[in-house]
């Protein structure tokens, strides 16, 4: 999924936006009952029947976003979702949108069982954080999926058209559930130590996650990825302690990264098939930090406080210090 590259917006999932307010903020999901909403994605392939899949704006608008469930609601004003913007994405895609009524849809109901048993995983890990509601709706082809105050918003146009069988769908859902989940557990506040070390931070953040969702998957999150990691280890260290020191030269606050930044950035995080490394798996940045969040966690005296550590990581380099993670690869 594309995300912005700049600290502040590490992951949608981390912070809530400002512009909702606590009542919109559905109640936390019980792991024993958890279920995706599908009222939305439902309506959406009602409007898309009565019109022979050809809904205009004003359809969208009445029929569809105007007295939608809590899972559009939110999704609007995050993504800015209107009738138009509907229509225009249905127009240039339809085929997006016909798989995603004729085929998708009906696959969410079976991921049922998954969604609960890595919500009783996650429950059993970190019993003190709230667990999402689920929300499964269709949108204007930018996203599949996002975050509001205790809810994860997924996009079926677009999750369908990543994933084209049921298998890679419900490993499309899986990972929602796990690391997208585990994103929502997550505190970044620009801190000074955040600050200090953007790419670190941002490594961290995605890693943690794939760190948490591997516990209570028992899963790697990207096979491809894993082979790659461990079979260039050294490799990949030497290339992140160059590019740690040019992100941390290339970064401000105020303006987030030069291009020089962005560059080093690209090789490790949200670089599908550009800016990574020639040969290199995409997103490394994902493994990497999942290496350091093991290692910090395997030092640790006590781990479930670890866990919460990396949850919300002050400061990094301390994180990276305390790991022990650099030490493999000094010298004899």
């Amino acid at each position: 999924m594309n995300r912005t590259a700049k600290l502040a917006l590490i992951c949608l999932a981390l912070c809530s936006p400002a512009s909702l307010h606590a009542q919109d903020q559905p109640p936390p999901a019980d792991p024993l009952t958890a279920q995706i909403d599908t009222q939305d994605a439902e309506r959406f392939v009602a409007l898309w029947n009565k019109t022979g899949g050809h809904p205009n704006a004003a359809q969208l608008d009445a029929e569809y976003i105007a007295g939608s469930g809590t899972g559009v609601r939110l999704f609007v004003p995050l993504r800015k979702l209107t009738g138009s913007s509907i229509a225009a994405a249905i127009a240039a895609h339809p085929d997006w949108y016909g798989d995603a009524v004729a085929k998708c849809l009906p696959w969410v109901a079976a991921s049922t069982p998954d969604l609960r048993a890595i919500y009783l995983g996650l429950h059993g890990l970190l019993p003190e954080r709230p667990l999402p509601q689920i929300y499964m709706l269709v949108g204007r082809g930018n996203t599949g999926g996002t975050a509001a105050p205790g809810a994860q918003l997924l996009g079926l146009e677009v999750l369908c058209r990543e994933a084209r069988t049921p298998i890679a769908f419900r490993a499309e859902l899986r990972s929602f559930f796990a690391h997208e989940t585990a994103h929502t557990f997550q505190t970044m506040t620009d801190t000074p130590g955040q600050i200090a070390e953007p790419l670190l931070t941002q490594i961290l953040a995605e890693g943690v996650a794939d760190y948490v969702a591997q516990l209570v998957t028992g899963e790697v999150p990207d096979v491809a990825r894993e082979a790659y990691g461990h079979a260039h280890e050294r490799e990949l260290w030497a290339q992140f302690t160059k590019d740690r020191a040019e992100a941390n030269l290339n970064y401000s606050e105020t303006s987030g990264f030069t291009p020089a930044g962005k560059g080093a950035l690209g090789h490790w995080l949200y670089n599908g098939s550009r800016g990574r490394l020639d040969g290199w798996e995409r997103d490394m940045g994902y493994w990497l930090g999942a290496q350091i969040a093991a290692a910090y966690v395997e030092h640790a005296l006590d781990r479930h406080a670890a866990i919460r550590e990396l949850l919300a990581p002050e400061d990094p380099a301390q994180i990276l210090l305390k790991s022990r993670y650099a030490d493999r690869f000094a010298k004899p």
